[in-house]
């Protein structure tokens, strides 16, 4: 859960509370709540730490869901998490019990990497939008950040993990 990590190094970090929904660099910035500098503080202690393995916490029924999925479904991850952050990004999903092949696509758009793919699940609708036309089935995850986006077809929203269980089991 990308936005409670976030929230939680911002509180160990700097003693300030910071609501899920007001979580963005965007808003923190905006606020004034965090400097630029403090923001990629807090970006650089999530991925280049290795507290942030024991930090992170997998979004409700995430884990035993991809593992369901795993039965029935080839699975991997499509980060554009950037070549300094792999390391953490390893020891997360050791921690999960998750053994996924990864795919690092650096700031290139997802889609390219993404040919043989049926379902790709992103937060980042900017992200999501580079797969359509590579992916039959786009799936925007809901965030407080993400939820004024207008998607538009073929992409489809997911509130939480079962709805992408039942989604990914259906095809």
């Amino acid at each position: 859960d990308w936005v409670a990590l976030k929230c939680r190094v911002i509180q160990l970090l700097f003693s300030i509370e910071v609501p899920p929904t007001r979580s963005s660099r965007t808003e923190l910035l905006a606020t004034e709540q965090l400097s630029v500098k403090q923001h990629d503080l807090v970006i650089r202690y999530i991925y280049e730490s290795e507290d942030t393995v024991f930090l992170v916490e997998a979004l409700p029924y995430c884990v035993d869901s991809i593992r369901r999925i795993m039965r029935e479904h080839k699975c991997r991850i499509i980060t554009g998490r950037e070549e300094r952050h792999h390391r953490v990004v390893e020891c997360i999903l050791e921690r999960l019990g998750l053994g996924l092949p990864v795919t690092y696509t650096g700031f290139a758009p997802k889609g390219p990497f993404c040919n043989d793919v049926h379902m790709h699940v992103d937060d980042d609708y900017r992200q999501l939008k580079t797969v359509i036309g590579h992916v039959p089935y786009p799936i925007l995850y809901t965030h407080p950040y993400n939820a004024h986006e207008t998607i538009t077809p073929p992409c489809v929203r997911a509130s939480n993990w079962n709805e992408i269980t039942k989604l990914a089991l259906s095809l």
